[in-house]
């Protein structure tokens, strides 16, 4: 066996999917699919942040007809979007009540304008229609030991701790402005979007990759926020799915 295989053996055995055990992607595709049931058949998603290939576009796509808009042109790349566009700013360009649902996956800890992006999403949404997004909690250990470091300290060791491959783009700047339960629900109110649900979790110890008793003393804090509800506020990420009330008209301008 080589080295690297201890990850997928220390996973096989304290996260067993025989015994029930759902990793956090697949509750967020989970999500993001049981928000739009009982909607159009074909609906119309735009992935915010998509980025290149990945697993959650091609999840994405799975549900309808998929756009996605990035600031890095590395989204022309991406196979699983029908359609995609390079942005330089917080303004999405499209039409006013052009899409079904939107979706971000590790996006909205990089927005430096909360409230406007919210605005821009409530905007192109139809009236009804859904934002669902992933991202992390602001109180939990990672999330407050970057909020704290600068971007060299991220890009020295980020993607170490997660063992990405050594051609993985270096972290983003992130600013963690709309990554607390308040903070979501005060900028949702204000940019005219509703809270249909948003859940805080703790998953698998990904930032304990990069050695065995990393991953341990990580897996020993996920048991812990795991144990009771009172310390939900300590896990990993949040599941945040946002509505535009069937209500709403053309959306609110920037």
């Amino acid at each position: 066996m080589q080295l690297s295989d201890w990850r997928a053996t220390y996973i096989d055995r304290w996260y067993p999917r025989s015994l029930g055990w759902v990793d956090g992607t697949t509750k967020f595709h989970d999500v993001c699919r049981r928000s739009l049931e009982g909607g159009e058949p074909n609906p119309t998603l735009l992935e915010i942040g998509s980025g290149p290939r990945n697993i959650s576009s091609e999840f994405f796509s799975t549900l309808g007809h998929l756009t996605g808009v990035d600031t890095d042109p590395i989204v022309m790349e991406n196979p699983a979007l029908d359609a995609a566009y390079v942005v330089t700013d917080e303004t999405l360009p499209f039409d006013s009540g052009s899409f079904d649902a939107c979706f971000s996956n590790w996006v909205l800890e990089h927005v430096e304008h909360p409230e406007t992006h919210l605005r821009e999403v409530e905007r192109i949404l139809k009236p009804g229609g859904c934002y669902i997004a992933r991202t992390p909690n602001l109180f939990h250990y990672v999330s407050l030991a970057a909020a704290c470091t600068p971007q060299w300290i991220h890009d020295l060791v980020a993607n170490r701790l997660r063992a990405l491959p050594e051609q993985t783009h270096e972290p983003w700047p992130t600013y963690y402005r709309l990554n607390t339960r308040a903070g979501v629900r005060r900028t949702a109110t204000k940019a005219g979007l509703a809270i249909d649900s948003l859940t805080v979790l703790e998953s698998e110890p990904s930032y304990g990759m990069s050695s065995r008793v990393i991953f341990l003393l990580f897996m020993a804090y996920e048991r812990l926020v795991n144990s009771s509800s009172r310390l939900e506020g300590l896990r990993h990420s949040m599941i945040v799915v946002l509505r535009k009330t069937a209500k709403s008209g053309e959306g609110n301008a920037v």
